[in-house]
């Protein structure tokens, strides 16, 4: 079976400003496979968010392969949906604005992508906040609104940096119930990095 997502010897290779380099990555070899939920554990600066942002073609490897079902990755693909560790939503926009990014960078009309913001805020739990700008949200509902940003371009592939890291435990567990309902129901693949081992236990 062949991955999809998949690193061969990957390495990255960071220059330090005193002189000199230090690799974030030596020789990572990862592969995931098709509705796979994958937790990368461990401590900070071991090099996890370097290579999710490879994974999700918004960094170049040193050295090494990335490929997605078998083909190099190049940049940013509408199949591999990023979910930041910050909220990275644009403030003047209103929640379904933001979900509706996507879908309009992909030229979707207007009234499409309403239909479809609402749909992803539904399976997020968030369709009455569609008209709220995102300073109105908690976190956790702020970080809800951010994987329906990324389901918005109907990824095959959610790619997750520490979605639960700023969150308290019940909501913590809200998310992670959400991710785990995502790969059951719309078969979706789960990358998410943590550092945190009762996340991993809840997986």
């Amino acid at each position: 079976m062949t991955p999809l997502i998949e690193t061969k010897a990957l390495c990255k290779k960071f220059a330090l400003d005193g002189g000199g380099s230090i690799f974030a990555l030596d020789g990572a070899e990862i592969a995931v496979f098709d509705k796979e939920f994958l937790c990368l554990l461990g401590p900070s600066g071991c090099g996890k968010s370097t290579w999710l942002r490879i994974a999700a073609g918004l960094e170049k490897a040193t050295y090494g392969e990335t490929l997605f079902k078998g083909v190099p990755i190049e940049g940013p693909s509408k199949e591999r949906g990023m979910v930041f560790q910050e909220y990275s939503l644009l403030p003047w926009r209103t929640v379904a604005e933001n979900v509706a990014l996507g879908p309009e960078f992909n030229g979707v009309s207007k009234k499409e992508r309403r239909a479809l913001a609402l749909h992803f805020l539904t399976r997020v739990g968030l369709e009455r906040f569609a008209d709220a700008k995102p300073h109105e949200l908690s976190g956790g509902m702020r970080q809800r609104a951010m994987i329906a940003v990324a389901l918005g371009c109907n990824p095959k592939v959610l790619i997750a940096d520490e979605p639960t890291t700023a969150l308290d435990v019940t909501v913590q567990a809200q998310i992670l119930r959400l991710l785990l309902e995502l790969r059951d129901r719309r078969g979706l693949s789960i990358i998410m990095i943590t550092h945190d081992l009762g996340v991993v236990a809840q997986t």
